[in-house]
């Protein structure tokens, strides 16, 4: 059987070739996939086998792609590029990644040598230990996550931590600690973030154990990597708690070693992480104070050797993000445009790796530039960020398809401002062209991006309400209800109130689009209603969620109005004056509450309170 599997591995080869002399990525990615899939079928079929059988075969299928991938590691490596995250519902956050990487030279040369190299060393590979089949498993995979293949990544990584497991008499060890983090990085990338902060709190416990673990630098890096894992399932004090840890740690390590530059920059990588992970705790002194350290050790860096600018890039991006929450958007435009300004440099050297942060750093000065009203400007980045984005996409497909409809989504609310403004509808098809290429991208993706998709969802019902399509509107806020039902039971409080929020919104728009039929318009006006009502219990002091009740309230006293439920209208007019006046709400909707509470006692014969609300709406 295993020969059989390494005469399929020499066909591969000869394919992966062929390939490059055609360039077809999409196919040497599915390649490496199938024979992902078969070294696990391998390890599953030898599993009745002894253990050193059980070995041996596992090392065997591996070496092939171990050389292979180890060599075209060289060619592909990536800089530390900032992983997303979803820290509000619209906009993918990042966090540094955990290893250094130096830049590249040529990279098509190199590929061709790696691909032979491997076919010589395919027919001349001679057995070796358990630890070595581990080690080249790990080495496999980490080179996996270069080229971009998370998911192959974690299955290869999987190996690495089965064999380690499956040893006769296994212990404490640095190389199992690191093969575990590296899975857990793995599983990260590719989105499961669940199976990832397992083998993430065994790393950290494996070094807990380990007799040099005081010194060892993976020490630091697994609790950082901890940090980030508990943080993406929302658990903050377990991601502040791991990610002190790993700063104490590697200014420890830097106090023995001052001027290790590796070690330097890895504090740095640390550093950038709790700042985001403060920032999101809302700890905004704090985030800006770790964000500004990790900016200048990288400052240095950079100066020194060229290898360090991609992370101070990263260290620029991050700070900026911090200077932008405290209101200092020249600053963070300048850090935004300096950091855009060196990824251009470095994408036109070597585009496939460093494209993908260019992206980024555009949709980073897009929202810079929108918060200072210089939407022109704005639109022109968004837009080249989209065409990177498309391009992105379609070379690796599933790996940026998150960004890429975040752009266009922000293309399209552009687009919707800009005819809100004065613009031509036609402005609002060219946005629903873009919502509906982000919708159905955000329907194919699973897990954070829900909220995105219900939001999106509400965006294309208001250019369809704008446009005059109001069954396409309802049929688009419908969507977002469906969604937001299911999402209303979820046991986060937070993330719990804010979807109520929404689906009240949602409901309220649903039954605005429905008023010409105020029977079919009443059920969720009055569910919307309800839903604030608990809202601003739960929060008196957000004037928005007070705002949109007030709103409501008076629609809904609007409708019971129109069915000669006169009763029922002036019990929720009269709600809307008292939680809006005197409370801080706009002015203008204050006179509103008025002008429909006198609407609703005249309606039930009282003019003489009908004209005192009357005049109370004059004074508003």
């Amino acid at each position: 059987m295993i020969k059989k599997a390494l005469e399929n591995v020499k066909d591969n080869l000869r394919f992966l070739l062929d390939c490059f002399n055609t360039p077809r990525i999409i196919e040497i990615q599915r390649q490496v996939s199938d024979n992902s899939d078969k070294l696990d079928q391998l390890l599953s079929q030898e599993r009745t086998s002894s253990h050193n059988s059980s070995i041996n075969s596992s090392r065997n299928t591996k070496d092939y792609l171990v050389d292979q991938i180890e060599q075209l590691s060289r060619v592909v490596e990536t800089s530390r590029s900032p992983t997303k995250l979803s820290s509000s519902p619209l906009r993918p956050e990042k966090l540094a990644s955990n290893t250094h990487r130096p830049l590249l030279s040529d990279s098509g040369d190199g590929l061709r040598k790696a691909i032979l190299k491997t076919r010589r060393i395919l027919d001349t590979y001679s057995t070796g230990s358990a630890n070595e089949a581990a080690r080249s498993f790990n080495e496999l995979s980490v080179a996996l996550m270069d080229a971009g293949l998370a998911q192959q990544a974690s299955k290869i990584s999987s190996f690495s931590v089965r064999i380690y497991q499956n040893m006769p008499t296994p212990e404490p060890d640095s190389e199992f600690a690191i093969a575990l983090r590296n899975h857990s990085n793995h599983l990260k990338a590719s989105g499961r973030i669940h199976e990832a902060v397992d083998p993430a709190r065994r790393a950290v416990e494996i070094y807990s154990y380990l007799p040099d673990r005081l010194f060892d630098p993976g020490r630091a890096g697994a609790f950082d990597n901890l940090a980030v894992c508990s943080f993406k399932l929302g658990q903050t004090q377990e991601a502040l708690d791991a990610s002190n840890q790993a700063v104490k740690i590697s200014r420890d390590l830097l106090a023995r070693k001052s001027h290790d530059d590796q070690l330097t920059a890895d504090l740095a990588m640390f550093l950038s992480n709790r700042a985001l992970i403060l920032q999101a705790a809302k700890f905004h002194d704090g985030a800006l104070q770790a964000a500004s350290e990790a900016q200048k050790i990288l400052l240095k860096l950079h100066r020194s050797s060229e290898r360090y600018t991609p992370e101070y890039v990263d260290s620029l991006r991050i700070y900026s993000q911090m200077l932008s929450e405290l209101g200092d958007t020249d600053q963070a435009l300048q850090h935004t445009r300096q950091a855009l300004t060196l990824l251009e440099r470095l994408a036109k050297k070597h585009p496939d790796i460093y494209r993908p942060n260019l992206a980024r750093c555009l949709v980073d000065l897009f929202e810079i530039l929108s918060a200072l009203n210089r939407r022109s400007e704005a639109e022109k980045e968004i837009r080249r960020a989209v065409t990177v984005f498309a391009d992105l996409v379609e070379q690796s497909p599933g790996l940026y398809n998150a960004e890429y409809a975040y752009s266009l989504r922000s293309t399209a609310r552009v687009l919707m401002d800009r005819q809100k403004a004065g613009g031509p509808g036609a402005l609002l098809e060219d946005a629903l062209s873009f919502l509906d290429k982000a919708s159905s991208i955000y329907e194919a993706l699973l897990g954070p991006t829900v909220l995105e998709l219900v939001s999106l969802q509400q965006d294309r019902s208001s250019c369809h309400t704008r446009l005059k399509d109001y069954s396409s509107a309802v049929e688009a806020s419908r969507s977002a209800l469906k969604i937001l039902t299911r999402l209303s039971s979820n046991k986060n409080e937070r993330l719990l109130a804010d979807t109520k929020r929404d689906l009240a919104i949602g409901l309220y728009h649903v039954s605005l689009m429905l008023d010409r039929s105020p029977p079919e318009a009443v059920t969720p006006a009055l569910e919307s209603v309800e839903l604030f009502r608990a809202l601003v219990v739960a929060a008196p002091k957000d004037k928005s969620i007070r705002e949109n009740f007030v709103v409501g309230a008076i629609f809904l006293s609007r409708v019971y109005s129109d069915l000669g439920k006169h009763k029922e209208a002036l019990q929720y007019s009269t709600l809307a004056v008292k939680e809006s006046d005197g409370r801080g709400v706009k002015s203008d909707l204050t006179k509103k509450a008025w002008t429909r509470l006198s609407y609703c006692y005249s309606n039930m014969g009282d003019e003489k309170l009908a004209a005192n609300a009357e005049r109370e709406a004059d004074k508003a």
